[in-house]
């Protein structure tokens, strides 16, 4: 297994990189992601690579992501609370 590094970049206009196993799956990816953006919790996160949404069960290397590729990440508002 090597490590790779991998951007993503949110429709904010935010943009970073993480460094994380070839083999590893979409959710560890979006844990990575989680770490460098505490507002951006895994259950919120939604990934999009070359016009597909990534499921988190996937590798990375099933879509093809390798080094220097950049993810898209879509933060989706938290579900409000009902009382």
């Amino acid at each position: 297994m090597s490590e790779i590094k991998v951007g993503f970049k949110t429709t904010k206009g935010r943009k970073d990189t993480v460094t994380i196993s070839s083999e590893a799956t979409i959710l560890e990816f979006k844990e990575k992601i989680a770490e460098k953006m505490t507002d951006a919790p895994v259950a919120n996160q939604r990934l999009i690579f070359k016009g597909r949404v990534l499921k988190d069960g996937d590798k990375l290397s099933k879509h093809n992501i390798v080094e220097d590729c950049t993810v898209i990440v879509i933060v989706k508002a938290p579900k409000p609370k009902k009382n």
